[in-house]
């Protein structure tokens, strides 16, 4: 067992940051196709609309909702999933495919996936 005072609210801030993976993972796809293709510039406008939302939502989640270190967690997950949305789509255009008509087997996969790493949340 651990005596340090801050064993809480970093189990706290991990357990919230787990629920933010896997736009984390999707973010990371979504970056890697569209630099092989060639286009960094898209990428990087949405890295910096994410990181503009996380310099925003921390401090309120943080410092207005008084979270803490969980809020600096909540803020961050929500950030990334609110970023991923118009970053998809951004894909979406490029590619001319229907990635939406997909969500479908994603929630599949996504379950699978939250049911797999679930342990890590606890």
């Amino acid at each position: 067992a651990t005596t340090s005072p801050m064993w809480y609210s970093a189990l706290s801030y991990l357990r919230i940051r787990a629920l933010g993976t896997p736009a984390a993972t999707l973010w990371l796809v979504t970056n890697g196709i569209f630099r092989g293709l060639g286009d960094t510039r898209t990428p990087l406008i949405y890295s910096l609309l994410f990181t503009g939302m996380n310099a925003v939502l921390d401090p309120f989640f943080i410092f207005k909702l008084n979270f803490g270190a969980s809020g600096a967690a909540a803020g961050t997950a929500l950030a990334q999933y609110i970023a991923l949305v118009p970053l998809i789509m951004a894909l979406n255009k490029k590619i001319q495919i229907n990635i939406f008509g997909q969500f479908k087997d994603l929630g599949k996969t996504l379950k699978a996936y939250l049911e797999a790493g679930g342990y890590v949340l606890i």
